[in-house]
């Protein structure tokens, strides 16, 4: 992580690698706990389509279109969603 952090916003073909490297590591990671990677990741890209939809239907629920929302708000209807859940 921290070699990731050191070339965010400075080297793009480094930061690339370094970002490589961070999902290696990751996927090494899952190998080690027996957890296959693929499905994590499909099961985390469908927990996040899931809350972006709920999202997106609290903003279609205001009186404003998505763009005109600040990305605080977004950030507040985002915990909504996840404090939902969580009942």
């Amino acid at each position: 992580m921290e070699e990731v952090k050191a070339e965010l916003h400075r080297d793009e073909a480094a930061l690339s690698e370094e970002l490589g490297d961070l999902l290696f590591a990751v996927v090494n990671l899952c190998r080690h706990a027996k957890q296959d990677p693929e499905t994590i990741l499909r099961k985390a890209n469908k927990k996040f389509t899931k809350r972006f939809q709920s999202v997106e239907s609290k903003v279609n629920q205001s009186s404003k279109a998505f763009t005109d929302h600040k990305l605080d708000e977004l950030e507040v209807y985002w915990q909504e969603v996840k404090q939902e859940e969580s009942k």
